[in-house]
């Protein structure tokens, strides 16, 4: 069996978000990850939140590395950030579309900042989006993508899902952290199925930093296995509830999802 999942997206300094957390996640589902790097995420000379480009042809090298010398199991699709990015990426999955499992999780909001992606960007990503076989936007993101407002219940909730879910043909998990309830996490998976909820414990913790990462790539990590999907989101989900219970405080007002190693190496001197 093919044990490598390749991960396009951002690099996160703070280690939280992006390649660092899907790197992680694949390793804890027995995959090895590669990586094609699209942008940097640091902080800015006002100490907010920014985002810096790669260079097209960079990124172009990367994918074509991967292509000529690795067989994959899954690819995990992060924050491409740039319109000329998407569509390298979009070249680069057709080779692989049918074959094997293909998650995008359609980074263009973030906790940290105001930063978003609409226009040419959100037009070219639901191209994307209707060629990958799972899609987990956050609310925010599910708001851009599908054109509409998020309602108060669930099943405005669902509804959102589902038009996002018509308008691309990607089933469609929505990730709806404490927004329905201040005890429960609940999110939805839209698919031909009809809807799916699921429902834990909501963890009133700051470690939050890479959580929609940690649920995108563990559940492409999951779907590689192979487990059919609805299976393979519950795993996830749970494999991010533990990564957020167990996380690690960076500041007094923030923090990173973890998942320590089951067996910690001991350094014997």
């Amino acid at each position: 069996m093919t044990k490598c999942i390749l991960s396009i997206g951002g690099s996160d300094s703070w280690g939280g978000g992006g390649i660092a957390t899907d790197l992680k996640s694949f390793d804890h589902f027995g995959f090895f990850g590669l990586t094609a790097i699209t942008c940097l995420a640091v902080k800015d000379e006002k100490q907010g939140f920014s985002v810096l480009p790669i260079d097209q042809r960079a990124i172009e090298a990367q994918l074509k590395t991967i292509k000529e010398d690795v067989p994959l199991a899954a690819i995990k699709i992060g924050l491409l950030h740039q319109v000329e990015t998407i569509q390298l990426v979009k070249e680069f999955c057709q080779h692989y579309q049918g074959k094997i499992p293909i998650v995008l999780d359609p980074v263009m909001a973030f906790k940290e900042g105001e930063v978003n992606y609409q226009g040419q960007y959100l037009s070219s990503l639901l191209d994307l989006i209707s060629k990958v076989d799972l899609i987990t936007p956050n609310l925010h993101e599910a708001e851009l993508l599908s054109g509409q407002k998020l309602g108060k219940g669930l099943d405005d909730f669902i509804h959102l899902a589902k038009t996002i879910y018509e308008k691309t043909s990607t089933p469609t998990f929505l990730k709806g952290r404490d927004h329905l309830s201040s005890t429960e996490a609940i999110d939805v998976l839209y698919s031909k199925e009809g809807a799916r909820i699921y429902r834990l414990s909501h963890l009133p913790s700051k470690t939050l930093n890479g959580a929609g990462c940690c649920l995108s790539s563990a559940a492409t990590a999951a779907l590689a296995c192979p487990y059919p999907l609805e299976e393979a989101l519950t795993l996830a989900k749970s494999f991010t509830h533990q990564a957020i219970a167990s996380g690690i405080e960076l500041s007094k007002d923030s923090g990173n999802v973890y998942h320590p190693c089951p067996v910690p190496f001991q350094n014997v001197k």
